[in-house]
């Protein structure tokens, strides 16, 4: 009877510990669920975490905390298990806490590009910025194709580098690659600017990684190239030279005063600014926002260049009278003199022709400005855009869909093939020239892909009605056109990001803590994306807590 009894009482007690126990685990999931929420929040807008005095009686303790007491004083549920009502060693509202948190967030986003890029073959975007504490940041974009056949550029991080010299750089990117356990020999393209330390023929970073595998490509960045040409123009012309410096000034002397900026939009400023510049110089505009989408491809790309030259020369021979027509009609509408174009150039200005005769004012401005401009463009980009003419390229605009695959060239297409000898063996060369036979046929004889005009597109459109099952080789070389960066306008727009994660009263930043703020932040639809379960797990995980936490069932993040 008494063995009985301390049997029941034993029961008793396992009972109420049980209790206890979900009682206690359920709280800290409420504290902990209540913490990653506003974590997330701070992380995908970018906002600092600390404040400067965090004790109890401060009315500014930061965003964290100040965010915590807001939910607190909204959710009872939450006001029961946080602040005074949590154990003191569980208040998880540490700094400890705090980065342990944004490792995981970070973490979790990166696990979702990893699995989103799998074993597939990438190209590589690499760029240095110096970031407000004076640090040079390295930052590190990957380029592939995936699943549905959609060009993607994720950014993986920032890493911080002593010196810029290619061999620092290389060893920077072998770490990070083993650290993600990345394989340089999936490597297939590389885009970096015109810098010796990146694109040197001797010791540059694309011929280190070369070394190592032959098959990375490298592009020069078409942007910056576009940016190259417009700078020389506007270098080679003395009265272009005048006009921006004299501009500068202007923006200068009104800058410095409220009461000038606002007489300045008065009189419409930013239409003088239009007629000068979209005129003559805007030609390019078109082409520089084209260059720096994140899903374009160099096929499309290398078209829109032939096109802006067409253009260029059709605004040359024809476009002339239009211009002066529409200045004229802006100046008389702003009350500005036009001067008569048959008169000759006087005044400090006086210029004169070659023989000694007067100048006059249509030569000055139709012969030394709007024609000089154009053939400087026009010369430059042939200049800066040699990749148009070398073996790569030609063969990849072979792949070009645009007017019923008329750029189709089936040797060309073989030799692009020969160019990545470890994607494609001697074998998959002779069953290639048989595809490419029976794609050429299909294509232009199927209604679906007669209104494509971009590989980005026909890509998708393969994967979508399953053609890239019926065709794997010619797809494997549409990816391998597909993967070869145009730009690296993706790593500039995370030094943008760097600037408003990282700012002069944040600048204490550590260099992982401000690379993994910056993945969510950059990344942050895929960030979006992860359940909070998912966040809460790995952060019990990534050390020893004090708390358990049961695993609940939760949705898998599907990716783009």
């Amino acid at each position: 009877m008494k063995v009985e009894q301390y049997r029941n009482q034993r029961g008793n007690v396992n009972q109420l510990l049980a209790r206890q126990t979900a009682a206690m685990e359920d709280y800290y999931r409420t504290r902990l669920s209540t913490v990653v929420s506003v974590a997330r929040i701070l992380l995908e807008e970018g906002l600092p975490f600390r404040g400067r005095d965090e004790s109890a009686e401060s009315l500014h303790k930061g965003n964290f905390l100040e965010h915590i007491s807001w939910v607190c004083k909204r959710e009872e549920n939450v006001n029961k298990v946080m602040g005074k009502n949590a154990p003191g060693n569980n208040q998880l509202t540490s700094p400890t806490i705090q980065r342990d948190i944004i490792e995981c967030c970070a973490m979790e986003t990166r696990k979702i590009i990893l699995n989103e890029l799998g074993e597939k073959t990438f190209a590589l975007l690499v760029d240095e910025a110096r970031d407000c504490s004076v640090k040079e940041q390295m930052s590190l974009v990957l380029r592939f194709v995936n699943d549905k056949g959609m060009v993607l550029e994720r950014f993986l991080g920032l890493v911080h580098v002593n010196e810029t010299s290619a061999k620092v750089l290389k060893n920077v990117i072998d770490t990070f690659f083993a650290k993600h356990d990345l394989s340089l020999a999936k490597l297939r393209g590389q885009g970096y600017d015109g810098a010796a330390n990146m694109s040197g023929e001797f010791n540059g970073l694309k011929t280190l990684i070369l070394k190592e595998n032959k098959n990375p490509h490298y592009i020069h960045c078409f942007a910056h190239q576009l940016q190259l040409v417009v700078v020389t123009a506007s270098h080679e012309s003395e009265s272009v030279g005048d006009f921006f410096e004299t501009l500068s000034m202007i923006v200068n002397t009104i800058g410095a005063s409220c009461k000038r900026k606002d007489t300045l939009r008065e009189i419409h400023n930013e239409e003088v600014l239009n007629q000068f510049m979209m005129k003559i110089l805007g030609i390019t505009n078109t082409l520089s926002k084209i260059l720096q989408a994140r899903d374009q491809n160099i096929g499309y790309a290398l078209n829109m260049i032939n096109v802006v030259k067409n253009k260029l020369q059709e605004l040359r021979e024809d476009g002339w009278n239009n211009l002066l027509k529409e200045v004229t009609e802006f100046c008389e509408g702003h009350s500005i003199d036009v001067p008569n174009m048959e008169n000759f150039v006087h005044g400090r200005s006086r210029k004169r022709l070659k023989g000694g005769e007067p100048m006059t004012y249509l030569h000055h401005f139709r012969i030394d400005i709007f024609i000089k401009v154009i053939d400087v463009i026009a010369m430059e980009m042939d200049k800066h855009f040699t990749e148009a003419n070398t073996e790569l390229l030609r063969c990849v605009m072979c792949l070009d869909p645009s007017n019923s695959f008329a750029n189709f060239d089936h040797v060309r297409l073989l030799q692009l093939a020969k160019l990545y000898s470890d994607d494609f063996s001697s074998t998959d060369i002779i069953e290639l020239d048989h595809q490419l036979q029976n794609y050429i046929c299909d294509m232009r004889s199927n209604e679906i892909f007669s209104n494509i005009s971009n590989l980005g597109d026909l890509a998708k459109k393969m994967v979508e009605i399953n053609y890239h099952t019926y065709f794997p080789l010619v797809y494997r070389l549409i990816e391998l056109a597909l993967i070869l960066p145009v730009g690296t306008a993706s790593v500039e727009r995370t030094f943008s990001a760097m600037n408003v994660v990282k700012t002069d009263l944040r600048n204490r930043l550590g260099d992982d803590l401000l690379s993994d703020c910056l993945v969510c932040y950059f990344e942050k639809e895929i960030f979006r994306s992860i359940d909070d379960e998912v966040i809460m797990q790995s952060f019990q995980n990534l050390a020893s807590r004090r708390n358990q936490l049961r695993p609940l069932k939760i949705r898998r993040p599907n990716p783009c």
